[in-house]
């Protein structure tokens, strides 16, 4: 309109039909060649005959295809030429892909940039390969992932050569940038559970070079105060099996029991899959305790176990996935008349996102626990289960949930049944809710 003040500008679009893809074929440039290597179903490029014939998933496709034929030792692999034939009669498309396959490779040697203070052998460590092995692209993906866990690098880049040396081996460069290893830091907190609190911590990652962790906590609050020692020494007995020891000293003030207590205690962590962990100690407690008016010492030899399967997406914010545990903890008591007993707790976290915008996650959990070899007054008050409080059942106060004395003093129970379920729902960037239903209580006996 060009009388007018401001132009108008109208645009028509007339789609016409969607297009189906009939067919999709990869073929070699010199024929007769790579035959195996490039005989793939479509499913596993992201395609199926019959569907439409999209531009995206056909691009996607073509990098998928690139993608596999690097997980199959093929790392130079390149697409040298598509051929998109459009029949307007029957509303089909026909994509044909000509491949350069390139030679079969295996990781070659090694070069390692960046370090500063953590030793290059560690870093070797974690690489998931052996020089001569078929090249495997998901392999630089669990070096990364390796190397990210580690927490000592900021910057991590593994990059393939572009050509093979006379061996048939293909050079990997693994560039690096540490980040800071140790960390001071602190906070302080108020809750209707423990009043207010504040804790310190000092942790050092890279104590011998070796990613080796050492970190010190100290904290006070409401319900008593400690002071935490831990130490780990990465990759010990094997890729990810960590040597593990702790050093703990705490006082608590529960409506249950007041106790002192100083733990020691030495064990390995180990990752045996990628969602599955296995943690097992030795420790050795000291405990004094006031509970009904009466002081009791124990010397506590115990075997934790604990068993964890975690696939959730994020630790910190999940939205799918689940984490798992199963803890087994014979203790027996050395010098008191506690004797032997067994700790059994089975856990679950679930979490599934049902909105994108507005973020919604459903999250919902289980606790169940059971102590076999003693009565529950035999027991020492601060080993019996409790149900109640932050981390537990939130409607009641700590440890509150399940029997009570005359002057309503929690108890504490041989066994243990509490689950809940909460939609965590994000309103703004920092601002979110969580409505929630728990229920819980423990039991005297099993």
């Amino acid at each position: 309109d060009e009388t007018a003040q401001s132009a108008h500008v109208g645009i028509t679009v007339e789609s016409g039909p969607i297009f189906q893809l009939t067919r999709f074929s990869i073929r070699p440039q010199v024929p007769n060649t790579a035959q195996p290597v490039l005989d793939m179903p479509l499913d596993l490029l992201g395609l199926a005959l019959g569907q439409p014939a999209r531009a995206r998933d056909l691009l996607a496709a073509q990098d998928k295809l690139i993608t596999t034929l690097a997980h199959r030792a093929y790392p130079l692999a390149r697409i040298v030429d598509d051929a998109v034939t459009v029949d307007h009669a029957t509303g089909g498309m026909v994509v044909e892909l000509v491949v350069v396959t390139g030679p079969k490779a295996s990781f070659g040697p090694v070069t390692v940039k960046g370090l500063t203070s953590v030793a290059e052998g560690f870093v070797r460590n974690r690489l998931p390969w052996v020089e001569g092995e078929p090249f495997d692209l998901a392999r630089l993906e669990q070096a990364r992932e390796r190397l990210l866990k580690a927490n000592l690098f900021s910057s991590i880049r593994l990059t393939p050569g572009d050509k093979l040396d006379p061996r048939g081996e293909l050079p990997i460069a693994v560039d690096l940038r540490e980040r800071e290893h140790r960390t001071l830091g602190g906070a302080l907190s108020w809750s209707t559970d423990a009043g207010a609190g504040a804790e310190a911590y000092w942790e050092h990652r890279n104590l011998f070079s070796g990613g080796e962790k050492l970190r010190t906590r100290g904290y006070y609050n409401g319900l008593g105060y400690g002071l935490e020692t831990s130490f780990r020494s990465p990759d010990l007995f094997g890729v990810d099996w960590d040597l593990i020891s702790s050093a703990t000293v705490t006082q608590k003030t529960t409506a249950a029991y007041d106790s002192s207590s100083a733990l020691a205690s030495i064990g390995a962590d180990m990752q045996l899959t990628r969602h599955w962990k296995l943690t097992s100690s030795l420790a050795l407690e000291y405990l004094r305790e006031d509970a009904n008016s009466s002081i009791q010492h124990y010397t506590l030899a115990s075997l934790p176990n604990k068993l964890t399967y975690d696939s959730r997406d994020d630790r910190l914010d999940p939205a799918t996935g689940s984490l798992f545990s199963v803890r087994f903890e014979p203790n027996y008591d050395i010098t008191g008349d506690a004797g032997p007993f067994l700790r059994f707790q089975v856990s679950d976290r679930v979490y599934y996102q049902v909105s994108q915008a507005p973020r919604i996650v459903l999250a919902g959990w289980a606790d169940l626990g059971a102590i076999a070899g003693r009565d529950v007054l035999d027991l020492p008050a601060e080993k019996r289960l409790y149900a109640g409080g932050g981390g537990s059942v939130r409607g009641f106060g700590y440890q509150m949930a399940g029997p009570v004395d005359a002057r309503y003093n929690p108890i504490g129970g041989r066994s243990l049944v509490a689950f809940g379920g909460e939609a965590r729902i994000k309103i703004t960037d920092t601002i979110g809710i969580a409505p929630f239903i728990e229920a819980g209580t423990v039991f005297s006996s099993m």
